[in-house]
């Protein structure tokens, strides 16, 4: 060797300075040696824990290593996608399916159909059904309730409630609704494709 190998400043070089971010670590070679260096560099950066695979590894069989790895690779995919694919949380009656999940935010879709809300039918104006205020309210409890999980609610209150927008129902097809809520307020909005039809506040309060 003539110069010393670079080997965390490489590493730095790739998750600092590259125009996407890194997926997966796949190191070729007869053992993932370099996994730990890799790990230290990466929490020296504060950065986030990178999967690391190996092409090969010791005491395991030549096919099994490079199966486990060329898997590992081929299937990296992103929490939305391993939460619809193992089905997460079934589908609500009111919300739909949970399409995100954070500790701070959750969005679900569902479409609203006529035939399967009876309920909305009386509420018309001008010769229209439209989706209730009350309905919104009931929107933001049932997703506060999804929101705190077993956490037992003493109080919930709902304010500042704006409603720009009449959502329309049709007897020929579905509206689809995008209900998001957010902590730490917890605020809502519920939107009909990229349309914002509500918005609202919600204080939450707990028992002891």
């Amino acid at each position: 060797m003539v110069q010393p190998v670079l080997f965390s400043e490489a590493v730095q070089f790739a998750v600092q300075t590259l125009p996407a971010p890194l997926a997966i670590a796949l190191e070729v070679g007869p053992h993932p040696a370099l996994k730990g260096p890799v790990s230290q560099t990466l929490k020296s950066l504060a950065a986030s824990p990178l999967p690391y695979a190996g092409s090969l590894e010791r005491g395991k069989g030549d096919v099994e290593s490079m199966s486990a790895a060329s898997g590992m690779v081929y299937w990296r995919e992103s929490r939305l996608s391993h939460n619809f694919r193992v089905g997460g949380q079934p589908p609500h009656s009111l919300l739909g399916r949970q399409r995100e999940d954070s500790p701070y935010e959750k969005t679900w879709r569902n479409f609203f159909h006529l035939e399967e809300m009876p309920w909305v039918k009386g509420h018309t104006f001008q010769g229209q059904v439209l989706f209730p205020g009350a309905g919104y309210v009931s929107l933001a409890v049932e997703a506060s309730k999804a929101f705190v999980k077993n956490r037992p609610i003493k109080l919930l209150e709902v304010r500042d409630m704006n409603i720009p927008k009449a959502l329309v129902m049709g007897e020929d097809k579905g509206v689809e609704v995008l209900f998001t809520i957010r902590s730490k307020t917890i605020s809502t909005t519920v939107a009909d494709g990229s349309v914002v039809e509500a918005e609202q506040i919600l204080s939450c309060r707990f028992r002891d």
